[in-house]
């Protein structure tokens, strides 16, 4: 019995040598091989997410461009929908903006106006928005 563990013990040494001499010799060249081409594929990765990150730092002040142009197309609409002329060229379909007989200006035609301005804004922000 003593001589089969010893036998099996010195195979084992064996094969352990054996598996040792081939990793030093062709799987070890082979393996720092992929590590190296493991290396250039992570240089490569940090190379484009710090390329991404500046690209995202370049865009970042067109969020107070998209702000100041917001306001800006509201602003102009505003005063578009505020004109008289306009009043009655609309009036002539919506008979809530025509003006009352003294001039003032009714809570309908308030929120007439309103709807009107949110749908105009609505839509010139975001045609603004796909070309600019």
């Amino acid at each position: 019995m003593d001589n089969i563990k010893l036998d099996i013990k010195s195979k084992m040494k064996k094969l352990s040598d054996k598996i040792s001499e081939d990793l030093d010799n062709d799987k070890l060249e082979e393996l720092r091989n992929i590590q190296k081409k493991q290396i250039e594929e992570l240089d490569i990765i940090k190379q484009k997410l710090q390329t991404n990150s500046s690209e995202e730092d370049i865009e970042k002040p067109t969020y107070k461009f998209s702000s100041l142009k917001l306001i800006l197309i509201i602003l102009i609409l505003y005063i578009i929908i505020s004109h008289p002329l306009f009043n009655k060229l609309l009036g002539k379909y919506v008979n809530v903006l025509l003006p009352n007989e003294d001039n003032s200006v009714s809570l309908q035609q308030l929120i007439v106006r309103g709807f009107i301005l949110g749908i105009f804004v609505y839509i010139i922000n975001t045609l603004v928005s796909c070309y600019i």
